[in-house]
């Protein structure tokens, strides 16, 4: 979820102060041309693909870890990773590295856009930080999302689940359908469920997202400003340490909906149990008690810190390759 959202947060404040900046100048400046703004989009898409290649396996064993049953003795990371079931732990990166660069799109041009007219319409001091404004834009810019994350994440969510014995976690029926990948996966579901079957869980998806993106882009700017104001000239530590703890932040608020959301989304698609987010939710509780919902949630915390800690490098990198090619032409 985070993996696309650093870069995003960093240079799309940046372009909203351009913005405002070019509208009370009536100059654009350099940084505002449109060679810019898609070198910055290719190296956040970079970034956003290299930061889930760190963490796809610690990703894997968060939702294998969501979908143990109430009192499994195999809650262990050295359990998850030897057990001969499951198999790689790399199952299921396709998905999200292939809808990288659609979501770092969908995520830039909706909460740039947003914080544009939240700034026209709310806030004669552009330039300034207002968590309000980042929080309301961020959640909506995640409720957007959820169009792209559902299906993405249901595809890599049955195949980072998915058991050699083709049985589906959490259920005792079995699948005739064994995916080699998440293209095979992708055209299995659409072809036999059609679009609803590819959308499964879209409501605990928007739940999730919302909220998520309104605390991240609030405490990753708001991070950034108190660390500018202690005049902390280090963007690369700076970023990636408010990255690590807004990313923290943000899982701690929704981690629970995100159990939930697995859930439904590992549910055999042709079960007739109701998959409705209150009706698997009062089912898990019953199962699995409120201490269930933070199953695995220490993962996500020390996953956001690697995730973070190889985005602002490679997206900064690439960047400054695109910048140098383009002055060698």
């Amino acid at each position: 979820m985070e993996e696309v959202l650093p870069t995003l947060a960093r240079h799309a404040t940046r372009s909203l102060r351009i913005h405002s900046d070019h509208e009370n100048e009536q100059i654009a400046p350099p940084e505002s041309s449109p060679s810019l703004a898609l070198h910055e989009f290719i190296a956040g898409g970079i970034a956003g693909s290299a930061g889930i290649f760190v963490g796809h396996p610690l990703d894997t064993l968060k939702v294998r870890m969501q979908m143990l049953p109430a009192g499994s003795s195999s809650t262990s990371i050295s359990t998850l990773l030897v057990n001969p079931q499951y198999g790689s732990v790399w199952k299921g990166v396709g998905a999200p590295v292939a809808m990288a660069a659609v979501l770092n799109a969908q995520i830039f041009l909706t909460y740039g856009r947003s914080t544009r007219l939240w700034n026209e319409y709310f806030d004669a001091r552009r330039e300034d930080p207002c968590v309000l404004r980042d929080a309301v834009c961020g959640g909506l810019t995640g409720f957007i999302s959820a169009a792209i994350m559902c299906p993405t994440e249901h595809v890599k969510t049955r195949l980072q689940i998915q058991q050699k014995s083709n049985v589906l976690a959490g259920s005792r029926e079995t699948s005739n359908v064994v995916y080699r990948d998440s293209r095979h996966a992708v055209q299995h579901i659409y072809g036999k469920y059609g679009i609803t079957g590819l959308f499964r869980g879209v409501s605990a998806t928007a739940l999730r997202q919302g909220p998520s993106f309104a605390v991240y882009f609030a405490s990753y700017n708001h991070l950034r400003e108190i660390a500018a104001e202690h005049r902390c000239n280090d963007s690369l530590i700076l970023s990636m340490t408010a990255g690590g703890i807004a990313g923290s932040l943000s899982w701690a608020v929704v981690y629970p909906i995100d159990v939930i959301k697995s859930r439904i989304q590992a549910m055999p698609l042709d079960s007739k149990l109701n998959h409705s987010i209150t009706a698997v939710t009062r089912q898990f509780l019953q199962e699995n008690g409120w201490m269930g919902l933070y199953r695995g949630f220490w993962l996500t915390v020390i996953r956001a810190f690697p995730v973070n800690g190889v985005i602002f490098p490679t997206y900064e990198l690439t960047l400054k390759a695109l910048k140098s090619t383009e002055t060698t032409r």
